[in-house]
């Protein structure tokens, strides 16, 4: 089992870096962002309701089936591979920069909706962000400053809080018209854990210090109703922290589309990692779809 204070000490170590990062100047105008919580019953109306996807065609097939070869043990074999490729859906993936210094991962899941970790997000009250998709030493697609972000308004102690630990940001600019976005979906735990057909990518901040994405493929969901059903998601997925490669989604390719379940809320220790996802996870990106369109 996970050290019970991971989450809390990702949380912390996020707003200990107050300096706004120089290699990333487009901070500097950022707008200090909004922050709207929504309780548990607030979001029942969105509950079990999936959300659509949005591809968007591509000038090379960008297939999850590619797979190449990487080097460093994390759970033995470090599957993740380095991926260059601007098209969709990795078109929709991109790095997030906080002016609290800190870094991490998410997918665009609307026109101008992300969703993430939210241990990503910084403690101050006066913080701003940006996301830039398919981001590879710097913005080739661009990016959009965040002007808000929806999360409950507390989550739980460890494991069990890991489920909630999500946050849905919303862009300024609808990117997603021009670089896609993924569905979502709630976990079907009887049917879809112990089957190694699960994607995850990120920007882990021990490649390349979190400035070049990897993809990893046949991951597997080990548990998935530990606390309640739907989550967190329990994977063998390399994931490293503490920042860059949280926040990054975990998503299944069914029937052509791609639909995101969680994001990463904790590395990888004892061969095993959280993703946050879940009933609420689904409902609040279902909220911020309205609210926010």
């Amino acid at each position: 089992m996970l050290s019970t204070h991971i989450l809390a000490t990702f949380l912390a170590l996020a707003g200990t870096i107050t300096a706004v990062p120089a290699s990333d100047p487009s901070l500097a105008n950022a707008p200090v962002v909004k922050v709207k919580t929504y309780t548990a019953e607030q979001l029942l109306p969105f509950l079990g309701k999936a959300n659509p996807g949005h591809a968007i065609n591509s000038s090379i097939s960008a297939r999850d089936s590619e797979a190449e070869i990487a080097s460093r043990d994390i759970i033995g074999p470090d599957n993740r591979v380095l991926w260059t490729s601007q098209d969709y859906p990795y078109s929709a993936i991109g790095r997030i920069s906080f002016s609290s210094g800190w870094k991490c991962s998410g997918v665009l899941v609307g026109r101008r909706h992300v969703v993430t970790a939210r241990g990503c997000i910084p403690t101050s009250d006066t913080w701003g962000g940006r996301f830039a998709p398919s981001y590879y030493d710097g913005e080739r697609l661009g990016g959009s400053n965040i002007i808000a972000a929806v999360m409950l308004p507390f989550i739980s102690f460890p494991p069990c809080g890991y489920r909630d630990d999500w946050a849905v940001l919303v862009l300024a600019d609808p990117i997603g018209n021009d670089r896609g976005w993924f569905g979502s979906k709630e976990v079907y735990c009887p049917g879809q854990k112990n089957t190694n057909n699960w994607f995850h990518m990120g920007w882990p901040s021990d490649k390349n210090g979190g400035n070049r994405p990897y993809r990893q493929e046949a991951v597997r969901v080990l548990t998935c109703d530990t606390c309640a059903p739907g989550g967190p998601l329990e994977t063998d997925a390399d994931v490293t922290g503490p920042y860059g490669q949280p926040g990054g989604p975990l998503w299944l390719l069914e029937n052509g589309e791609r639909f995101v379940y969680g994001v990463a809320s904790t590395w990888s220790v004892q061969g095993r990692n959280y993703f946050a996802g879940g009933p609420e996870f689904l409902g609040a990106i279902g909220a911020a779809l309205r609210d926010y369109p």
